[in-house]
């Protein structure tokens, strides 16, 4: 049987967990023979924007992240530093076609680092919240956890989220 919390991915003690460990979670439950059925009830946004990728070829692995994000969607990516999760995600919001996409980050230096990367291969001038700045009238925004949780309702709907450095999420001090 389960153990504890090294047994069953849980961040909190009420049980509960980020969504992208669902296929994880499933798996550990169905192992120690309890039935699971998941219901989904979320619509995938239509693919209606083509996202081109420029300069740039993604390695095999990264193809196969972007897929799998693609397909589904409220995933967990984890690739180990260097692993280029920058170009990833970029192949993963290409792979989407979503109209409109949002990259968080809890660290301003990431975000102008995912915005300077997207400009030069996806050849688009993406809208930036956070250094005192905030432009979200474009098909890809970044913004930083900070800035974007301060003027959450003005930001918008996206049909894609990606957030970098999602692990960090279970702190308290993260929003």
């Amino acid at each position: 049987g389960a153990k504890g919390r090294e047994d069953f991915p849980c961040f909190r003690s009420d049980q509960s967990f980020y969504t992208g460990l669902l296929p994880e979670v499933v798996d550990i439950l169905r192992s120690q023979g309890i039935a699971v059925e998941v219901v989904d009830a979320r619509v995938r946004p239509p693919a209606t924007r083509s996202w081109t990728l420029r300069g740039v070829s993604p390695r095999p692995y990264q193809r196969r992240v972007a897929e799998h994000l693609a397909e589904r969607p409220l995933t967990l990516a984890r690739l180990p530093s260097a692993a280029g999760k920058t170009i990833a995600a970029l192949a993963a919001l290409e792979r989407s076609g979503v109209e409109r996409a949002l990259y968080l980050t809890d660290r301003l230096d990431l975000a102008f680092q995912f915005a300077d990367v997207a400009r030069e291969h996806l050849g688009v001038e993406p809208g930036f919240v956070g250094a005192g700045r905030f432009e979200v009238d474009a098909p890809l925004v970044v913004a930083s956890v900070d800035a974007a949780l301060a003027r959450v309702e003005a930001l918008g709907a996206f049909d894609l989220t990606i957030a970098d450095e999602a692990h960090a999420a279970w702190a308290t001090t993260y929003f």
